[in-house]
C-alpha cells in the first residue's frame, strides 16, 4: 500500500511523490511516535537533504512544438504567358522543395537539396521571389526564382532559372542535381 501512487500524490511530480514515499516509510517503519511532529520534522529534513540534488543530475524534459509545414508562393508572368505562373516553395518536415505547375504531374514538387551546395540541414522557413536572372547559372536567362532558406546553420540563398531565349527552363534534375540553380550560398549577416 505504501508504494502504491494515489491521486493525493499524482501531481506532486517525481520529487513529491518520493518525499511522500520516504514520509510513509518513516511511518511504516515506526520511525515518528505518537504525536512526534518534531520526528516527522527530522524526517521531512532527512528527505529534503536526500532529494537535494536530485534534480541537478536529471537534465528537464524539452518540449518541442511540432513543426508544420512551411509554404510560400510568388506568380510570374513569363514571356508568353498571359496570367502569372504561380511557383511554390515549401519546407515539409525540414526538407525544402519548390513546386513549377509547368513539370509533368507526378514531377511538379523537386527537393531542393539536388542544388548544389546543399548541406541537409533541416529547413524551418523558406521564401520565394522573383530573382535576379544573372545570377543564376543558366546563360540568357530571362526571369529566375530567389529562393532564400533558414536552417539551423545560417540563411542560405539560390537563384534558379525559370526562362532564357529559348523558353522555359523547368526544374528538371540532370543527374541528379537541379542545374538551372546556383549553388545555395550562405547569406552574410
Amino acid at each position: 500500500m505504501i508504494s502504491r501512487r494515489s491521486d493525493a500524490t499524482s501531481d506532486l511530480g517525481v520529487r513529491g511523490r518520493l518525499r511522500v514515499l520516504a514520509i510513509a516509510t518513516a511511518v511504516a517503519c515506526g520511525t515518528v511516535v505518537s504525536g512526534g511532529s518534531a520526528a516527522m520534522a527530522s524526517a521531512t529534513n532527512a528527505t529534503e537533504a536526500a532529494l537535494a540534488g536530485y534534480k541537478a543530475n536529471v537534465a528537464e524534459p524539452t518540449v518541442k512544438k511540432p513543426r508544420k509545414p512551411w509554404l510560400d508562393s510568388v506568380g510570374i508572368t513569363l514571356t508568353d504567358d498571359t496570367a502569372p505562373t504561380v511557383f511554390r516553395v515549401s519546407a515539409n518536415g525540414g526538407v525544402p522543395w519548390v513546386y513549377d505547375p509547368r513539370n509533368a504531374a507526378g514531377s511538379r514538387w523537386q527537393s531542393l537539396r539536388q542544388v548544389p551546395g546543399s548541406q541537409g540541414g533541416f529547413v524551418t522557413n523558406i521564401t520565394v521571389a522573383q530573382g535576379d536572372p544573372a545570377a543564376s547559372p543558366v546563360v540568357g536567362a530571362t526571369f529566375a526564382l530567389a529562393i532564400t532558406a533558414r536552417t539551423g546553420a545560417g540563411i542560405y540563398q539560390t537563384t534558379c532559372a525559370v526562362e532564357d531565349a529559348g523558353g522555359d527552363v523547368t526544374f528538371t534534375p540532370v543527374g541528379g542535381v537541379l542545374t538551372n540553380c546556383s549553388a545555395w550560398a550562405l547569406l552574410p549577416a
